[in-house]
């Protein structure tokens, strides 16, 4: 643990005892808070505030108590020595009392209550809300209080405290705003903008999770020049678009895809505890009642600033805006939320102090503010939306500054619009455009570093010329790779008059008849069969005197559950929707079960994907021979059948079955083993067993082609078996020596395993081993991950899922951000099918660059590199569609030809990547707007506020040292460069969506 703070704390326990002599949590002699282990892992709570606002950690199991002229500690001896520096020479003294596990605390536990009442049987105390398990110790404590006490609740109280800040922790929220700013500028904004143009845009909980990671990865810390360790999101961002829109601070990203319109967001991020928030609506294609309703919420916030002064209420300020709305706007009052805001800080959110009717807590300097201004259930043409404003401010004596500025919310700032007359250009040309880049920063390299270049450069050269002779013979051989038209299956309702339901048909009403999939509709007085397949959803209403019911249906060029539903015959006339009137039960009972039978059609149709995709197994031999059982017992199985659930893993004839205690049986083949893993357990706590497999098989419901069996090292259960007691030197000394044993052991059983295994298949099964040492960091998929290098594969094997990249399917790699002011990179692996996605690696430190160059070459896989990003999937779906026009214009020689480019500097030498020649580094962030194409998205007044508030984080230097002259020069070259990009691009028509 780090220092604490001793002139904060006891800054704190002054003004802690101050307000318990002065009276400020009512009538009370003393207030008690605690915290035990599971309130400290949980969600917000005063009783985490106080802990983090006194002494700056969690201290869990411990008990504060503190007195008009004094404070009382009663904790472990190991949590008293950490708390009795910071207190010493402190005007609040400060007593400790030690727990004494050999009675359980019962004697200490009295001799604290007995101070405690001694002083006043008044005691004021923090309501455990959530009902959290406050574990034996503070249980027992609490009863002891509470027979001879008088406990008062003082939460309010405490929370009108700590809403008044230091100007220290109003600087921690500055930061933590000015954090907010940029993950939502330059995370937010620009994946959202990226995504508007797609034709398959992310899921909300996709871009939510890229922003979450840029914090987590230190981004916005490195542009700030802070520790990434004091950096940390309050909430998962929150991304919504579509229906239900919702102003909730509750509401979660889901897995619906993002759709132009009204998209909502918001980002909290804390430094150093202290909390911070920013919410912004974006519209796309706008109405015009749409940008008057967001121009007059930007009103409202407004008017709610100017009425935040000290010595006003909360009430008084939540009025403030209901009279502006009332007066101005009488139609929007009804959707008003009920809360404008809340006061934010070590507690995200304050539930004592929100901006709301009839509040009376009076606004002091100095409180930080998160408001929450927005507008819920508007309706448009377009339909449903919702707006939210939310800034964080803090309170002075001159008026409110806001902290979130820097994110502009402006009608410019937060609406697009597409131009339809933009016409888009090639893929080719796209590619080629993005890949030119004249502003890399040029590097003097050593003799032999150039011999070595020159060297590598010819052998990529030639690996090249490689791959593109055989590229021409596989035209040659195979023509086209283009795929061939698929074959569309006949959607049948009835196959014969006998299975139409006559009786049911006679009726003339909606009937759904689920033994045959079909709804039978009645159309001008004839009963009319359509396949549940082809109706693509349905829409009910009650709230007219005559309710209906409307169905939509699936026509040519809508994407159906399968493909046959909408096989266009150019001959025929298709309805697209059809309505009904009639009464509420029959109209509800007809959309009930559409709805429900078009879910089980869907569920049957994914389950029969699932069957039709997999390749029939031979059924696994098994061995009766009990003398050559060869078995690996207590393994865990990813991905597991049941939770938890043990199992064990024997070797027979022709195959591998996991058997696992619930009953189920796994079967692996040898012959469907494509790459077999043995990670031992010297850097992990799991020792595994992992199987990439040619052809997925059937685990539960789902398709699996990677299977790992585990088990973990002993070492967390021998903590948890020794946690109730108190731990010698020899104790620990004998649970390491127990850990290391048993690793020895499990490695042991492991390596006779596979060894026997490789054996048995005369060498057809090789497991190959993780190399440690030559492993780096990257994101396969979500989540920063260390990934390995074996023999024949890239590997992550400890997470979940598994990475399991075989070097065999990979043509060729390319690098992309490839500016070494960069502080990462991303390698993309395009395969030797083009019609797989290729696979990416992001964000791998730049540190890795040479060693993984040198690696692939001394494999023979051709690599190339260049600054920008390219769009994958629309360059391969141009090369897979004129894959012989792709081969007669080069191939991927525009790749090869920009990777030259970029290695050769102004003066023809090599670039290379010595640290000595430059510190100059530029965050990711920064590069990112240099690379966009996004000329019309410039945050250039972001940027100049940026510089000078960069000024309040980094101490200056008297005059202009080496390296700040050496950084001026290469911010000119940069942004000479960039007006060059600029010029460039401009010439060429985008169809990225443009501010207003």
């Amino acid at each position: 643990m780090a220092d604490i703070d001793a002139k904060h704390l006891q800054h704190a326990l002054g003004r802690l005892a101050g307000a318990v002599k002065e009276g400020k949590f009512g009538d009370v002699n003393s207030i008690v808070f605690s915290l035990s282990q599971e309130q400290g892992t949980g969600a917000y709570s005063k009783q985490q505030a106080m802990m983090l606002w006194l002494t700056g950690y969690l201290f869990a199991d411990t008990v504060f108590v503190c007195f008009a002229d004094k404070m009382l500690v009663f904790t472990s001896k190991k949590k008293a020595e950490a708390l009795k520096p910071p207190t010493e020479g402190s005007p609040i003294p400060c007593e400790f009392i030690i727990r004494n596990k050999a009675d359980k605390d019962a004697a200490n536990i009295k001799k604290v209550v007995e101070t405690i009442t001694a002083a006043g049987k008044r005691v004021g105390y923090l309501v455990n809300k959530r009902k959290l398990d406050q574990g034996p110790f503070l249980t027992s404590f609490y009863a002891a209080l509470e027979k001879s006490a008088e406990l008062v609740d003082a939460s309010e109280q405490v929370a009108v405290l700590l809403a008044g800040k230091t100007d220290e922790e109003v600087a921690w929220t500055e930061v933590a705003a000015t954090a907010s700013s940029l993950a939502m500028n330059k995370e937010m904004k620009r994946s959202l903008l990226n995504n508007f143009g797609e034709p398959q845009p992310a899921a909300h909980e996709e871009i939510a999770a890229g922003v979450r990671e840029s914090v987590e990865n230190g981004k916005q810390a490195a542009k700030l020049k802070l520790s990434p360790h004091d950096f940390e999101v309050c909430y998962e961002p929150i991304v919504q678009s579509g229906k239900r829109l919702s102003l909730k601070l509750s509401v979660m990203s889901d897995e619906r895809r993002l759709k132009p319109g009204v998209v909502l967001c918001s980002v909290g991020i804390k430094y150093k505890s202290m909390c911070a928030n920013v919410g912004r609506t974006f519209f796309v294609e706008a109405t015009k009642d749409q940008e008057e309703n967001y121009k007059f919420a930007l009103e409202m916030s407004e008017v709610l600033q100017k009425a935040l002064k000290p010595g006003a209420t909360l009430g008084d300020a939540h009025a403030a805006v209901v009279s502006f709305v009332q007066e101005k706007r009488p139609e929007l009052v009804d959707h008003l939320p009920k809360t404008l805001g809340f006061s934010t800080g070590l507690e995200f959110r304050d539930s004592f102090l929100t901006i709301k009717a009839n509040n009376q807590h009076k606004i002091t300097a100095n409180m930080t503010l998160c408001l929450t201004v927005g507008l819920q259930d508007l309706k448009s043409k377009k339909g449903e939306y919702a707006i939210n404003i939310v800034d964080t401010v803090v309170v002075k004596e001159s008026g409110v500054e806001v902290l979130t500025a820097k994110s502009k919310s402006t009608w410019d700032h937060c609406s697009f619009e597409f131009d339809q007359e933009e016409k888009e250009t090639t893929t080719e040309d796209a590619v080629r455009e993005l890949l030119k880049d004249e502003h890399r920063p040029k590097r003097q390299t050593t003799t032999s570093f150039a011999s070595k270049e020159d060297q590598r450069r010819e052998h990529q050269k030639e690996l090249g010329r490689k791959l593109h002779e055989a590229a021409k013979r596989r035209l040659e051989n195979e023509g086209d790779v283009s795929d061939e038209e698929e074959h569309k299956e006949e959607i049948v309702a009835y196959t014969s008059n006998k299975a139409f339901p006559k009786r049911e048909a006679a009726r003339l009403k909606i009937f759904v008849d689920s033994k045959h999939e079909t709804v039978i509709l009645p159309i001008f007085g004839i009963a009319t069969p359509f396949h549940i397949s082809t109706i693509k959803n349905t829409s009910y209403a009650d709230d007219t005197q005559t309710p209906f019911l409307r169905i939509n249906f699936a026509t040519p060029g809508i994407t159906t559950i399968r493909s046959g539903a909408t096989a266009g015959q150019p001959s025929l006339v298709y309805l697209k929707e059809i309505s009904y009137r009639g009464s509420a039960a029959s109209i509800q009972a007809a959309h009930t079960g559409i709805k429900n039978l078009q879910s089980r059609y869907r569920q049957l149709e994914r389950e029969r994907k699932e069957r039709e995709d997999l390749v029939e197994q031979a059924d696994l031999v098994l061995r009766r021979d009990p003398n050559r059982r060869l078995v690996l017992r207590d393994l865990f199985m990813r991905p597991n059948t049941h939770k938890r659930a043990q199992g064990m893993l024997e070797a027979h004839e022709n195959g591998l079955r996991y058997s696992s205690r619930k009953g189920d049986n796994v079967d692996i083949l040898y012959s469907n083993i494509k790459h077999a893993f043995f990670q031992p357990p010297e850097h992990e706590v799991q020792i595994l067993l992992h199987f990439h497999l040619k052809n997925a098989i059937l685990i539960g419901k789902k398709q699996h082609k990677d299977i790992t069996f585990y088990t973990e090292i002993g070492e967390v259960q021998t903590d948890l078996a020794m946690s109730r007691f108190q731990r010698s030197e020899r104790d620990e000394y004998e649970a390491e020596q127990r850990e290391r044993r048993m690793r020895r052991k499990l490695k042991q059983l492991f390596r006779q395993f596979f060894e026997q295994v490789e054996r048995e298949t005369d060498g057809k099964v090789q497991f190959e081993v993780p190399n440690w040492d030559l492993g780096f960091p990257g994101v396969p998929f979500k989540t920063t991950v260390h990934i390995r290098p074996t023999e024949n594969c890239l590997v992550n094997l400890s997470e979940q899922p598994a990475f399991v990249l075989p070097l065999s399917d990979v043509e060729r790699v390319h690098f992309e951000r490839m500016d070494f002011r960069n502080r990462s990179f991303d390698m993309v692996f395009i395969f030797k099918d083009y019609k797989r996605k290729v696979q990416m690696i992001s964000n791998i430190p730049m540190q890795h660059h040479d060693h993984l160059m040198t690696w692939l070459d001394d494999r023979n896989i051709k690599y190339t590199q260049a600054t920008l990003p390219i769009k994958w999937n629309r360059v391969m779906k141009e090369v897979v569609e004129n894959y012989s026009q792709f081969i007669e214009d080069g191939g991927w020689s525009f790749l090869e030809d920009e990777d030259e480019e970029e290695e050769q500097g102004e003066d023809g030498e090599p670039i290379g990547s010595d640290k000595e020649d430059s510190d100059f580094q530029v965050s990711e962030d920064e590069l990112e707007e240099e690379e966009s194409d996004e000329e019309e998205f410039e945050d250039d007044d972001f940027d100049d506020e940026e510089e000078e508030d960069e000024e309040e984080f980094v101490d200056d230097e008297e005059g202009e040292s080496w390296e700040e002259l050496e950084r001026q020069a290469a911010e000119e070259d940069r942004k000479r460069a960039h007006n060059q990009h600029e010029e460039r691009t401009s010439r060429q028509p985008s169809k990225r969506p443009k501010r207003r």
